[in-house]
């Protein structure tokens, strides 16, 4: 309503270090307004101001999570005011926008995919280890910022004491992007709504648009109807079978009540094979695996790794390059003669190091066993590995 606006075209308001002027009205609320603003009328770069009345969750979020924002996660804060009656808050303008408009707009590639999506699941895997959802997750609330991806729109984001138990009230969240219609929010509706918005990224439609959301959630199970509709669209829709794979067994987890946050995605998210070409996958080794020379299996469980895959990538390394030193991005010990590789990928493998045989590759039902150990840059015996110019090397 264009009533609610508490500034007009051509005002100033004055924040700490700065005064802006209104040069758009975006949108508002009672108590809320969102302007495109200017600092002055020769410097014509555009902000965002967003004006804040009343002691508000959303002022006290913004200031705290933008001011203490080392990792580039959220939309960069230039300046703000904060009074007993009022917050505002002078927010960096995204030429790209959203990944709504960006993806609507483009054509992305698998590398731009990825890059997204990890880029969404480690921003939220900051939050969940901190215990807070946000509680409106979307691609309209991610922004593009050049190569990556901030978040943006914190009105929601609550701190929980129990992220895997407790239940947010009066929060609505958006429809197809939670379960229910009521004001509830849990960590589940936050988990499906990142699984909504990859689908996004995946098909540049939305997983289930507001009529559908309606008529699931009649259905007499609302949780199961939104779920299966969820699988057809991603099966019948998505091109990519990793990708496929991985969203429903997401919600696998989700159906079986297993604790998966955003920090348990983003670990599953790295261990998948990345597209680099329209016929090859990059296995994180020196030769590159044909896509069809990968079938990747469903978790068993969310928290294992993907057997199937690790199987025939350690089969194939072993088979094809057998490197005398391995290709890494990090390497660590996990015991005197085991080392866990990190690959630029993401993918991890684990060998046995000796002296006199080198580098085994480790494979099969044994890596289960290796993932939850500790890890060291130097065992007991005092011998140290790391990478070195994309190879380990142990001294």
């Amino acid at each position: 309503m264009a009533d609610c606006y508490q500034f007009k075209e051509q005002d100033s308001v004055k924040l700490n270090n700065r005064t802006v002027f209104i040069v758009e009205q975006i949108k508002c609320t009672q108590n809320k307004g969102v302007y495109k603003v200017i600092f002055d009328l020769q410097n014509r770069k555009q902000h965002i101001l967003k004006t804040i009345y009343g002691e508000d969750e959303e002022a006290l979020n913004t200031i705290n999570f933008y001011m203490r924002d080392h990792h580039n996660y959220f939309m960069e804060m230039i300046d703000f005011y904060k009074d007993d009656t009022k917050t505002f808050l002078l927010l960096k303008y995204y030429e790209e926008k959203t990944i709504y408009e960006y993806v609507d707009n483009h054509e992305l590639t698998p590398q731009q995919q990825d890059r997204f999506i990890a880029n969404i699941l480690e921003i939220g895997c900051y939050l969940h280890k901190n215990s807070y959802l946000h509680a409106d997750i979307k691609p309209d609330n991610f922004f593009i910022d050049s190569d990556r991806v901030r978040l943006g729109d914190l009105e929601s984001t609550v701190k929980l004491n129990n992220i895997h138990q407790d239940t947010i009230e009066n929060l609505a969240g958006t429809s197809g992007f939670k379960y229910s219609t009521n004001h509830t929010y849990t960590l589940q509706d936050e988990i499906f709504a990142y699984i909504a918005t990859i689908y996004f990224i995946e098909v540049g439609e939305v997983l289930i648009n507001k009529k559908e959301f309606k008529e699931l959630t009649e259905e007499e199970n609302p949780f199961d109807a939104i779920n299966q509709f969820a699988k057809e669209s991603i099966e019948n829709n998505i091109s990519r079978e990793n990708i496929i794979n991985f969203l429903l067994d997401t919600l696998d987890a989700i159906e079986d009540n297993h604790e998966i946050d955003c920090c348990t995605m983003l670990e599953q998210f790295e261990l998948l094979p990345k597209d680099i070409g329209d016929d090859f996958i990059d296995n994180g080794g020196d030769i590159p695996i044909k896509k069809e020379e990968i079938k990747t299996k469903k978790w068993k469980k969310p928290l294992l790794l993907t057997l199937g895959s690790i199987i025939l990538i350690s089969l194939t390394t072993l088979f094809i390059t057998q490197p005398t030193t391995p290709t890494c991005q990090k390497a660590i010990f996990i015991d005197d003669q085991t080392i866990r590789v990190k690959q630029k990928n993401g993918n991890i493998d684990f060998y046995n190091y000796s002296a006199n045989n080198g580098f085994t590759p480790i494979y099969g039902e044994e890596i289960l066993d290796l993932e939850d150990k500790e890890r060291f840059f130097s065992n007991s015996k005092g011998v140290r590995v790391e990478c070195r110019d994309g190879r380990v090397k142990v001294f």
